[in-house]
């Protein structure tokens, strides 16, 4: 019997048709949106500095919440009223203590507030500096690859073929009930280094994700499918697959004894003959339309 894949709460990625995966509109204001990645620290390859960008024309940008004097605005005013009301709610306080019960007293009820308004201040100074830093935060995709500016001193440029894995996943914000925006998460694997996490509060992430999947995922299948006949291991995360058996956080099931394999709630969900279900999230793991795909192809059960 056949282990059978049933897609609930991702969208699917049609790897024969690389080249329209992704492409969601025509972003008329890229002639506006120009940016250099020629001073880039590349980090991550062992590409050389050049006058030419190695990675060719640039096909989308995708930038941080842009910091306008009105948005600053909305931060600093609300931000500075609390730090003021605090400062001189504890002038008042000591001017009353001093007058009612003298100098010692009234030291004693100023320093809590003056430290209170202190820290607000600091937490407001904090806050300031993450917005600034989050509307310096960009992602441009080339031709050839895909650069990263998370601040001005870490910065990434990687070719497609540097790229060993993405790991993607909507989270749904709910609170008594009601739905609110969808906040999305995506980590992308470079072949050397560390994961690099996307900023969550970059706009329009389903369209970067898919252009990157696009570009990636056709690349990855093929070396994936000849593995798998091999018989040798793939590694998804903590989710790990061969000809005879898949392992969840390590734990050994034969194909024999699965199913069904469906992803629900953010969970990829093994169900096994015996009525028992093994989960774990998806956003543990990286390539899982690969990893389906893989699975549906491959394996006989």
């Amino acid at each position: 019997m056949r282990v059978r894949i049933e897609h609930s709460t991702i969208h699917t990625i049609e790897i024969g048709n690389a080249n329209t995966v992704g492409i969601i509109h025509a972003l008329t204001h890229l002639s506006i949106l120009r940016y250099s990645l020629l001073n880039f620290n590349l980090q991550t390859t062992h590409l050389k500095p050049s006058k030419h960008n190695p990675l060719g024309p640039i096909v989308a940008v995708y930038r941080g919440q842009p910091l306008t004097r009105r948005s600053l605005l909305k931060l600093v005013i609300p931000g500075s009223l609390v730090v003021v009301g605090i400062f001189f709610y504890g002038l008042w306080r000591v001017r009353y203590a001093s007058v009612h019960y003298g100098s010692v007293a009234a030291q004693t009820w100023g320093l809590p507030w003056y430290g209170l308004s202190a820290g607000a201040l600091l937490l407001l100074l904090v806050l300031i500096f993450l917005r600034i830093r989050r509307s310096r935060r960009v992602v441009i995709v080339f031709k050839n690859g895909l650069g990263i500016q998370k601040t001005r001193k870490v910065k990434f440029i990687l070719r497609w073929g540097e790229i060993s894995g993405i790991t993607s996943e909507a989270v749904e914000n709910r609170f008594l009930g009601i739905t609110f925006k969808d906040r999305h998460r995506l980590i992308i694997h470079p072949s050397i280094g560390k994961p690099i996490e996307i900023e969550r509060s970059l706009p329009n992430q389903n369209e970067l994700t898919a252009r990157i999947k696009a570009r990636v995922y056709p690349r990855l299948l093929p070396e994936l499918r000849d593995s798998f006949k091999m018989g040798a291991n793939l590694y998804f995360g903590q989710v790990v697959i061969n000809k005879t058996e898949i392992q969840l956080w390590g734990k050994k099931i034969s194909w024999n004894q699965v199913a069904l394999i469906n992803i629900r709630e953010g969970f990829l969900m093994v169900e096994l003959k015996n009525r028992m279900v093994r989960k774990i999230p998806v956003g543990q793991i990286p390539n899982v339309e690969l990893l389906l795909q893989i699975i549906q192809e491959g394996v006989d059960a």
